[in-house]
């Protein structure tokens, strides 16, 4: 319980900054967040909060973070007490795409708003 509690407080971090454009200018920190986040999801058996899942796997950028990011939604659907991260994987392709075809850095919250204002159902990520 004590990771997810981590997980969540990382992630937490990341989505402010993100969203605030990096006001406080904390993009060194973020970044230090992130990769903590990732270690802790790398080391997680399943993982059935989506909040910090679809704000880290925001941040994936590589190939390796991405089937993390994967590899754990696939390992936590697995359980019979898992709800479906259908929303939340649909989602971070969208966001994958968003990035790989930009080439250049997106807006944090257009890329976000753009991508969830597709759900017809807006997705329940807490």
């Amino acid at each position: 319980m004590t990771t997810i509690v981590e997980l969540y407080r990382l992630a937490a971090l990341v989505y402010v900054n993100r969203v605030s454009e990096d006001l406080l200018d904390q993009a060194v920190q973020t970044r230090k967040y992130t990769e903590q986040g990732f270690l802790l999801l790398s080391k997680l058996a399943a993982c059935e909060r989506q909040f910090p899942i679809f704000v880290l796997g925001c941040e994936a950028r590589t190939d390796e973070q991405r089937a993390i990011i994967m590899g754990l939604i696939s390992r936590t659907e697995k359980r019979v007490t898992s709800r479906s991260f259908n929303h939340v994987t649909v989602l971070l392709h969208a966001v994958w795409a968003q990035e790989d075809l930009a080439g250049v850095q997106i807006n944090y919250w257009n890329k976000l708003t753009s991508v969830i204002s597709r759900c017809v159902i807006v997705p329940s990520l807490v």
